[in-house]
């Protein structure tokens, strides 16, 4: 069985879909579905602005925390290196806290501060 892998890559600060051929990480027959799960990831208003898009599919290892994501978006530099250590963030429409752990399918939502009066 081969399993064909989708990824977003970054190339001038454009989202670009590539496809990764052939992709054994474990061997033949095994699936990465049992060791990754995808994220869903979406900006709103100013964290959009500064990440440069709306929405991101992200896939971690299974065990992967609120906190350990929001680490390595961050680690990825440009725009993402700008986004808070701690942000606020919604986990399936529902506020929560940086220990949250993920599961697959999970859609995390980056809430930006806002202001008014």
């Amino acid at each position: 069985m081969v399993w064909v892998v989708w990824d977003q890559v970054w190339e001038d600060d454009l989202s670009v879909d590539v496809l990764h051929q052939e992709f054994y990480p474990f061997g033949e027959g095994i699936r990465p579905s049992l060791f990754f799960m995808q994220i869903q990831i979406l900006f709103f208003a100013s964290y959009r602005d500064l990440t440069g898009t709306g929405e991101l599919t992200l896939h971690c290892p299974h065990g992967t925390s609120v906190a350990s994501l929001v680490a390595e978006l961050r680690g990825r530099g440009g725009g993402f290196g700008d986004l808070p250590p701690f942000p606020v963030v919604a986990v399936n429409e529902e506020y929560a806290s940086d220990d949250r752990m993920l599961s697959d399918g999970d859609v995390l939502a980056f809430i930006p501060p806002v202001a008014g009066g």
